[in-house]
C-alpha cells in the first residue's frame, strides 16, 4: 500500500491579500534604497542590498508558514536601512 503524500492546506484569501500587500512594500522599499547611493558609500549599498535579499527570502518563506506576519518584513527591513543610514550619517560621516 503507497502512502500518499498529504495536500497542502489552501491559504485563506485574507493570508494572499495580506501576501500581496507585504510583497509590494518591500519592492516599494527598493525605491529609496536606490537612492541611498547618493549618501553611502558602495560597501554600503552592497550590504544594504544584501539586507534587503535576505529580508525578502524572509518574506517569501513566512508567505507559507505564516503569512499574516508578512507584513511586519517590510516593517523590520525599513527600520533597519533607516537606522543603518541614521548610524552611518552620525557615526561615520556619510555625507550627500
Amino acid at each position: 500500500m503507497q502512502m500518499q503524500p498529504e495536500p497542502r492546506a489552501r491559504q485563506s484569501a485574507a493570508a494572499i491579500v495580506v501576501f500581496v500587500v507585504a510583497l509590494l512594500a518591500h519592492l516599494a522599499i527598493g525605491v529609496p534604497l536606490l537612492a541611498a547611493g547618493l549618501v553611502a558609500p558602495l560597501y554600503a549599498i552592497v550590504l544594504f542590498w544584501s539586507f534587503w535579499g535576505a529580508m525578502l527570502l524572509v518574506l517569501l518563506r513566512l508567505r507559507t508558514s505564516r503569512p499574516l506576519l508578512t507584513p511586519l518584513v517590510p516593517v523590520a527591513t525599513a527600520a533597519g536601512l533607516i537606522g543603518a543610514l541614521s548610524f552611518g550619517g552620525e557615526v561615520l560621516g556619510w555625507t550627500p
